[in-house]
């Protein structure tokens, strides 16, 4: 119950002064900061407004920055208290995912456990992050909010996606230099790595670079002087010989996959323009015991399968937000503004294809690990850690926990993303518009969302909203199977190790179809 009417008021001004005071200590003494925090009275200051919000965040930042884990533990409690009569509200989702995200800290990350331990948390530190970023509050909350859920995506392995989010927060706020130093961190990643095209990230990552030096004073604003200590650092970087692809003579569907970042490749950004086949994700090499039975690993097939149901997705996406197909139908208007034709369609079964391609990768892992489980008892939400029944505690599926232990990367990003698209995670919308439009009926409307009549079996969906999600789902779809295939490299390497090795090459399709084609043949 809000008793914020019978507490004493304190004026605007000690309001402000109060907080200057609490930043100033949070910058210099965390520990002070606490005390001082911890002794300041319930007040209220405007119409539902206290103090409480001021000293909860103040406990959470201050007790992350201490390792003081009963300071944000307090914070926690304070807000957890406050949202019960503001659920929505971004002024408390925002300070109270970071004490999910500041709890799940003290855990240790030497045991694959950590990512099982902490997911309750992280899960839900990750709704509101996402909440708060598609709420109409402030662009700096929004953009400070985007960008710590990066980082948490980070967190996971999930650099793809952390690429992609920083780059969101950019676009709500240009001046985010701590969002320009992550999309630099994962770019750095892939030059390290010798993945992707590296004219490419050295360009882009140097122009990300300099914008982030220029705002220096922000990212201190924003993140602390081990921020800037950070970035001086980065800086360092020798990135000369970069060079923007040039897609001035690309075609307009080219055009279209640089922008929204959709190509299959580790190159995140741009497309090469010079490869007639640009798409270049592969399984570069498997390998088998030298009594397995003749023939190419159904990986291989498995893989092209996932591959091109991506690329044909992305291909439907495209010619039915610019292309348009020819249209035959004749409907009737139901005078709700509701869109019916075939390219309407084309956007509801792009969301089906894209999201399909998450069992698909569950069936992949299943026969690339051998489980010898039945296909039809596979998912991609069961592939990764299933709950004891005699603790309730959460522990990894027996054929995937050897890959966690070792830290392969790939196979913690793709639980990470499974956990994300239960019925709890911020992703979950996507699978749930995949389920409405592949059992029931899904109507766009490009003016409201309110039928002429409701029906429990149809859902409705605003044009722009529902593209966004679109665009959103190939990314994510996309950045599983650069996922997937690095799981596969990082563990084929583990085996090949200190082997002796035959090979057998697997030649281009289009090699032996007869086509030109610029890719290499696979061992």
């Amino acid at each position: 119950m809000d008793d914020s009417s019978i507490l004493p008021q304190l004026p605007m001004e000690e309001y402000v002064r109060l907080g200057q005071e609490l930043v100033h200590l949070l910058n210099t003494d965390p520990q002070a900061a606490i005390n001082r925090a911890r002794s300041v009275p319930r007040a209220r200051i405007a119409e539902g407004m206290t103090t409480d919000l001021i000293v909860a965040s103040t406990l959470i930042d201050a007790g992350d920055a201490a390792r003081d884990n009963s300071a944000v533990v307090e914070g926690e409690a304070l807000l957890e208290r406050l949202l019960i009569e503001n659920p929505n509200d971004p002024d408390i989702l925002y300070p109270l995912a970071n004490a999910l995200t500041a709890r799940s800290a003290p855990y240790s990350y030497k045991s694959p456990d950590w990512y099982l331990q902490t997911l309750e948390l992280r899960v839900r530190a990750r709704v509101m992050l996402h909440t708060v970023g598609r709420s109409e509050g402030r662009d700096d909350i929004r953009a400070r909010a985007i960008t710590n859920l990066g980082n948490a995506l980070w967190t996971g392995h999930r650099w793809v996606e952390a690429y992609d989010t920083y780059l969101q927060a950019l676009a709500v706020d240009p001046s985010n230099a701590v969002a320009r130093t992550g999309a630099v961190k994962a770019l750095l990643r892939q030059i390290k790595l010798g993945l992707g095209d590296n004219k490419t990230l050295r360009a882009v990552a140097s122009e990300h670079l300099k914008r982030a030096g220029e705002d220096r004073n922000r990212l201190i604003e924003l993140a602390g002087t081990a921020a800037a200590e950070e970035l001086n650092l980065l800086l360092q970087k020798d990135l000369t010989g970069g060079e923007y692809p040039d897609l001035s003579q690309v075609t307009p569907y080219e055009q279209f996959v640089a922008r929204e970042r959709l190509a299959l490749t580790p190159t995140i950004e741009g497309i090469q323009p010079g490869l007639r086949r640009w798409d270049t994700l592969r399984l570069e090499s498997i390998v088998e015991p030298l009594d397995r039975e003749h023939g190419v690993p159904p990986v291989f097939a498995m893989f092209n399968v996932l591959k091109s149901d991506y690329l044909a997705a992305r291909w439907q996406c495209y010619t039915a937000l610019h292309e348009g197909a020819p249209e035959s139908g004749s409907y009737a208007d139901t005078l709700d503004y509701a869109r019916y034709g075939i390219n309407v369609s084309l956007l509801i079964l792009t969301q089906r294809a894209a999201m399909d391609v998450f069992d698909k990768i569950a069936v992949f892992v299943a026969e690339y690990l051998e489980t010898n489980e039945k296909p039809r008892t596979i998912w991609f939400r069961n592939r990764w850690y299933e709950k004891d029944k005699s603790t309730g505690s959460l522990t990894w599926n027996p054929f995937v926990e050897p890959e966690i232990s070792r830290g392969n990367p790939g196979f913690i990003a793709l639980a990470e993303v499974a956990s994300d698209l239960n019925a709890d995670g911020y992703l979950y919308s996507k699978k749930a518009s995949r389920n409405t439009g592949t059992h029931r009926f899904s109507v766009i409307h490009d003016l409201q969302t309110d039928p002429s009549r409701p029906s429990a079996y149809a859902t409705h969906y605003g044009e722009e909203e529902f593209q966004v999600t679109l665009l959103d789902t190939l990314r994510l779809t996309r950045s599983a199977l650069i996922y997937l295939a690095e799981a596969v490299g990082r563990r084929e390497a583990h085996l090949a190790n200190g082997k002796r090795l035959g090979t057998l090459t697997v030649p281009s399709h289009d090699w032996i179809r007869g086509r030109d084609q610029d890719d290499l043949p696979t061992t």
